[in-house]
């Protein structure tokens, strides 16, 4: 089966979303030697931060806690907030063989910490490693990484979109 995630970005053509607003997390996790995870993702090629949709029943810190234990099986402290990323200018769209979802983004970024930089992948990635700051800013990432992780280490106030 084939299947792909386009994502749009200011683009007009993009298709309209066709699936309701789902909450869903990411995180900024620094090691002891304050390098940031990245994984680049089996479903794009591009690097991005771990993190998932949110289910009923959890708050978003729990998705957040979830997701990186079943991405990484990585504990993480969440240290702060970083911002709430919901543009209606970026649609993610997802297609196989059969079907397709299109959806407006919506995601709360956490900035997170870790002792234990030692990761287990499931399949959602290809490729995984600690980066520095300098080192992501030449990286081809998802919508919003570069901005989460500058907004976690370098300012004082919380995004929102």
């Amino acid at each position: 089966m084939n299947t792909a995630l386009n994502i749009y970005i200011n683009n007009p053509d993009a298709p309209k979303p066709n699936k309701q607003l789902t909450p869903g997390t990411c995180a900024v996790i620094l090691n002891k030697d304050n390098k940031i995870f990245l994984h680049k993702r089996s479903d794009t090629s591009l690097w991005a931060l771990p993190g998932g949709t949110m289910k009923i029943g959890e708050s978003i810190s729990q998705c957040c806690l979830r997701e990186i234990k079943e991405e990484l099986n990585l504990e993480v402290k969440i240290k702060k907030l970083i911002g709430i990323y919901t543009s209606p200018n970026c649609v993610f769209e997802w297609k196989n063989d059969t079907n397709s979802n299109t959806w407006q983004v919506f995601v709360v970024a956490f900035l997170c910490k870790t002792n234990d930089d030692q990761v287990k992948l499931n399949n959602e990635s290809v490729d995984a490693g600690w980066f520095s700051e300098k080192e992501i800013k030449k990286m081809n990432a998802l919508p919003y990484v570069k901005e989460a992780i500058e907004t976690a280490l370098h300012k004082n106030t919380t995004f929102f979109d």
